[in-house]
């Protein structure tokens, strides 16, 4: 007798690849739960303006020439960390700080919160659990 496969793996395999979850090889290559993997991309994509923005000020003083350079990528959020990552790069020339981690130059040009939920009176909270802090009780 043939055994069947589940009809979601053999839809599954059929997904094009750009469409598969992203957050698995994350989590994994982390050791951490694929869930904060999840809600880190979901933020990330909430403040993909605030993080183009910030990255474009930054590269636009660190090395104006290397938006030419910069190539048009498959989505916003890769467009912009594209662009924080190239100023992360220019800073570290321009300034001299080749030694310096480009993930800790990359969360200064964001200013700390590359992962802060922007509120919609433009302030930052850094919950990242999705819930504001003004909402929370505490006892």
């Amino acid at each position: 007798m043939e055994r069947l496969r589940p009809q979601h793996r053999r839809h599954r395999a059929a997904e094009p690849r750009h469409l598969r979850p992203r957050y698995r090889p994350i989590a994994a290559g982390l050791q951490i739960p694929e869930e904060t993997v999840r809600r880190w991309l979901r933020q990330a994509r909430r403040s993909v303006d605030r993080i183009r923005r910030r990255a474009a000020d930054a590269l636009f003083h660190a090395d104006p020439d290397m938006f030419a350079r910069l190539a048009p990528l498959r989505s916003a959020l890769a467009d912009a960390l594209n662009m924080l990552f190239a100023a992360a790069v220019a800073t570290a020339r321009r300034h001299r700080l080749e030694s310096v981690c480009l993930w800790c130059i990359a969360a200064m040009i964001c200013g700390g919160h590359l992962l802060a939920d922007a509120r919609p009176d433009g302030s930052l909270s850094t919950d990242t659990r999705g819930t504001s802090s003004r909402t929370r009780t505490t006892e």
